[in-house]
């Protein structure tokens, strides 16, 4: 759905703009190729005005907001009341695709060489990557999925105890940081918005723990060389879980980050150059950018303080 929030950063440059029509072209295409001629439609009325003809046809004869897709072959419950991400399953049954199909065959590949993978979710909302995790790397995987906001947590047990995965995924009702303590979070109208505060930021405010990686990983048990893979969507906090896991970033043998990268913010606060450089000097090397359905062409660490938008970057430890 277009928002104010996403006008501005779309327009503030020409890349952003081709990718925006690139992503709604391609995603409309795909809906009508599979003869889904209503969800296509209800797609660009959304994209548009923000309203879902189709989600109104589904509350009318229902008495609570909950329904249920398959994502991926995986069933899920989503709330048709959420504009972000349960609306973006509803409609597309996916959610960035080609982020996903890379993370799915690196999963594949971590699969076939660990015999019991461990995994951090850094913001598992209800629960669409950590799903995937769960039936990719099997029963004998660990998935710890970081889920700070109730409403998401409730939501994301019940995909987690549908699919019998809870042996293997067990959901932290708490946030991730660089500091053990309290936070206060911003929570938006769509599940796929929640962030750490600022002192002047406006909004629904909730009261939430915090903990750092490292220790998370002290208290459980858990080494930080067995850790490999830690995916992180945290809307500009980024910077700072990293500053909690350094532990982990230092002493792991071939550790996956996946993690949303909000450029403008981090320059705003100027913190993306030290931040690519502290990834850079423990031996993270860039394997794949993607913005939207495209996969941008770049080689080097330190060229993502020229990139725009908020890119998926996947990175390696050497």
């Amino acid at each position: 759905m277009i928002t104010k929030r996403n006008i501005r950063d779309i327009v503030r440059s020409t890349e952003l703009v081709c990718d925006y029509s690139h992503d709604v072209s391609f995603r409309t295409i795909k809906l009508l190729k599979s003869g889904e001629m209503i969800r296509a439609i209800d797609y660009i009325i959304n994209e548009v005005t923000g309203k879902s003809i189709y989600v109104t046809y589904l509350l009318s004869p229902n008495d609570e907001n909950i329904t249920s897709v398959k994502v991926h072959g995986i069933p899920m419950y989503i709330d048709l009341l959420d504009q972000g991400l349960s609306y973006e399953l509803l409609i597309h049954r996916d959610r960035e695709p080609l982020t996903g199909k890379i993370f799915r065959e690196y999963l594949s590949d971590i699969n076939a060489t660990e015999s019991s993978p461990v995994v951090i979710e850094a913001g598992a909302n209800i629960g669409y990557y950590a799903l995937q995790e769960a039936a990719i790397l099997g029963k004998e995987s660990e998935i710890h999925a970081f889920e700070p906001v109730p409403e998401s947590g409730n939501l994301l047990s019940k995909n987690i105890e549908r699919n019998g995965f809870e042996d293997t995924v067990k959901i932290i009702d708490s946030a991730v940081g660089d500091k053990n303590n309290k936070a206060q979070m911003s929570v938006g109208n769509a599940r796929n918005w929640a962030r750490i505060s600022t002192d002047n930021e406006v909004g629904n405010k909730l009261e939430v723990d915090m903990t750092t990686i490292d220790k998370y990983c002290a208290d459980n048990g858990i080494s930080a060389e067995e850790v490999n893979v830690v995916r992180m969507d945290v809307e500009g906090y980024e910077t700072n879980i990293i500053e909690g896991m350094d532990k982990v970033l230092s002493e792991s043998k071939d550790l996956l980050l996946l993690i949303e990268l909000h450029i403008r913010e981090l320059k705003s606060r100027n913190s993306l150059t030290p931040f690519l450089q502290s990834l850079k000097n423990k031996g993270f090397r860039l394997e794949a950018t993607v913005r939207r359905q495209n996969e941008i062409e770049i080689d080097n660490i330190m060229e993502l303080t020229s990139a725009s938008g908020c890119p998926n970057v996947f990175l390696r430890k050497s």
